[in-house]
């Protein structure tokens, strides 16, 4: 390994190990631990400080990091507590979301304020459940009548993007990411098929023992698979992220170990303790910061993208309102507009195509960063006003260094 990748590999790992204890330190101020991660890699990156530069081995190692993200992401979803969720309307709501996002990237674009309407439109769909994640899970959100209501908001908000970002996107046409969808679709319910038809009873014991010895044959499986379908999609011309989130879902639902929560554990310490990190300080490293210098636009921007959040994947919740309590709708509304990762994908993606210009992708990705800070804090605000409508667990319990955001106190 040449020097210089290992150097740069240090400072970074250096970096997020700083990022959890800056995140311990600000707590009261309620800054979640992937801002405080962007905000370091742009003050090391070549914006700022200019003490490391993103090298290839960074680069492969962050994108195994956004992979594990979203595999966890899928992993946490129970299909069969989504069903209960009338999971039609949670489609339907989605393609609201789209439908809205392009009309507001559409009239965007015509003002001349923005380039890439049809980028835009589709990061502002998104929804960013992995971050959401701890939050949810450690306020008790999860646990209640919110949950699968949420996970499937979430889920949706981001495979539909990623199914978008691989047809519009691609190397290839239309016609031609429908059949490599159409392929790895079928690959991916083979694997299911086979997966639940051949379960040898001593491999399943054996999974299972294994999680407490230093076998973890089932943390070595998942991670086969996300390597495995990530790079099918890859062959295929397909957006990465799809493999890793299908990936995911697949491991979920074989459930090979009997043991969901356990095996989760496992791979929360691979991915949030070294590699997903790693995705969102290079982030920050190739954050352009030198757009907000340059004019007034870039930071009026970040405000209009932030509300455009709320509105385009906040409006559809008014499909429930005759199901949910206004409390609930309204905490539902602010963690599904709540997006970073997917945005930052989106924004890169666009960008190298040249379908975006720089001072857009900042300024979504700015957006993506104050809908982190703001609209989870803000929704368990909402349901803590509301003793009837209160999660099972508190807010106050969560620890502001949890990955990958910090907590949600009540100090």
């Amino acid at each position: 390994m040449p020097d210089g990748d290992m150097i740069s590999l240090v400072v970074v790992v250096a970096a997020s190990v700083g990022a959890v204890l800056i995140a311990d330190a600000a707590r009261r101020l309620l800054v979640p631990i992937v801002v405080i991660e962007i905000l370091v890699g742009v003050v090391i990156g070549p914006s700022v400080l200019d003490l490391v530069h993103v090298t290839a081995l960074l680069s492969a190692a962050a994108q195994l990091g956004v992979c594990l993200l979203f595999f966890l992401a899928a992993y946490e979803i129970d299909l069969r507590h989504v069903r209960g969720a009338r999971p039609g309307m949670i489609g339907a709501g989605w393609l609201l979301s789209l439908g809205l996002g392009m009309v507001v990237a559409g009239a965007l674009a015509t003002a001349g304020v923005v380039e890439g309407a049809v980028a835009v439109g589709l990061a502002l769909t998104t929804t960013a459940l992995g971050v959401l994640l701890p939050v949810l899970r450690d306020s008790g959100v999860l646990d209640s009548s919110l949950g699968p209501l949420m996970l499937g908001f979430g889920a949706v908000g981001e495979f539909g993007p990623i199914v978008l970002l691989a047809l519009l996107f691609g190397p290839g046409s239309p016609v031609q990411a429908l059949a490599s969808l159409a392929i790895f679709a079928a690959v991916v319910v083979t694997l299911a098929i086979a997966g639940r038809r051949v379960r040898p009873p001593r491999h399943l014991m054996l999974a299972r023992a294994s999680l407490l010895t230093s076998g973890q044959l089932v943390v070595r499986g998942s991670i086969l698979v996300l390597l495995a379908l990530v790079l099918l999609a890859s062959r295929l011309d397909l957006d990465v992220l799809l493999g890793a989130f299908c990936a995911g879902a697949l491991v979920r639902a074989l459930d090979p170990a009997g043991d969901a929560t356990l095996v989760r554990v496992r791979l929360d310490a691979v991915g949030f303790g070294f590699l997903i990190p790693l995705f969102f300080i290079t982030t920050g490293m190739r954050f352009d910061l030198h757009v907000f210098s340059r004019g007034p636009l870039a930071a009026v921007l970040v405000l209009v993208f932030t509300a455009a959040f709320l509105v385009v994947r906040g409006v559809p919740v008014l499909l429930y309102r005759r199901f949910l309590r206004s409390t609930d709708a309204k905490a539902l509304a602010l963690f599904s507009a709540t997006a970073l990762p997917l945005v930052i994908v989106i924004t890169t993606t666009a960008t190298r195509s040249g379908a975006m210009d720089p001072a857009t992708a900042s300024a979504l990705v700015g957006a993506g960063m104050v809908s982190v800070v703001a609209f989870p804090a803000l929704a368990c605000r909402v349901l803590r006003a509301a003793p009837s409508a209160r999660p099972t667990g508190s807010p106050s319990d969560f620890v502001a260094v949890h990955p990958p955001m910090a907590g949600v106190r009540d100090d």
